[in-house]
């Protein structure tokens, strides 16, 4: 569950959630913080991973993010140097990409935007390759999507992705096809949720119900032309 909000100075991120075997991992708190314009000012994680607590406090102040980390009875820190408009997106905490799905919001394919990888993951960019606006149907309406190609530009190996917001600048789905990651929200992966692709004059969305769920479809009639008499 993720949770965006406005505060009187800027923007805060607020999740929780797990993530199964052979991860296991639980996120009983993850919070991010950002000022008005987005760049980053704190970062909180705590949870278990395979039974292990562990905690995670960033603090970002004038181009320096310093790092504390608690796992189990091992307490570390460190300092890096970073942009002060990098996106913080700390490994397996899906919730720190609704800041990237905003920031994305304003680019153009060419364009690069700095990311940071907490603790020590140090700084990369993200390029952006392509953007995309597709409309998504499902049981609730239509969506439109704006789906952006990107790259991570990991130093040892370049990672393409795809980033997908709504018209809000909010977080659809992330894809990683490298790895066969895809995380997306609850209302675009249902059953009756699909892709819309070419529309036809005389195209009608339709619904089956079912027991338990409902068929979508399309159902296209001719055009310019009078219906059969016998129908």
């Amino acid at each position: 569950r993720t949770l965006v909000s406005r505060t009187a100075d800027g923007w805060t991120i607020r999740a929780n959630g797990q993530i199964s075997a052979p991860i296991d991992l639980q996120t009983r708190l993850f919070e991010a913080a950002y000022d008005a314009s987005w760049r980053p000012r704190r970062l909180t994680i705590e949870g278990t991973r395979s039974g292990t607590t562990f905690a995670l406090r960033t603090t970002f102040t004038d181009g320096t993010a310093v790092n504390e980390v608690v796992e189990g009875a091992r307490h570390t820190s460190n300092e890096d140097s970073v942009d002060p408009a990098a996106v913080a997106l700390p490994n397996l905490f899906f919730a720190g990409y609704e800041a990237l799905a905003v920031r994305l919001g304003a680019t153009e394919p060419g364009d690069e935007l700095p990311v940071y990888v907490p603790p020590t993951g140090g700084q990369i960019s993200v390029r952006v390759d392509d953007v995309l606006v597709r409309e998504i149907q499902t049981a609730e309406g239509t969506l439109k999507a704006r789906i952006h190609r990107v790259t991570f530009m990991n130093p040892q190996q370049p990672l393409p992705a795809e980033v997908w917001t709504d018209e809000g600048r909010r977080l659809l789905r992330f894809r990683l096809p490298s790895v066969g990651l895809d995380v997306a929200r609850d209302d675009v992966v249902t059953v009756s949720t699909r892709l819309s692709s070419l529309r036809l004059p005389g195209d009608d969305d339709v619904r089956v119900a079912s027991r338990g769920f409902s068929l979508a479809a399309t159902l296209t009639t001719p055009t310019g032309r009078e219906p059969p008499a016998g129908g």
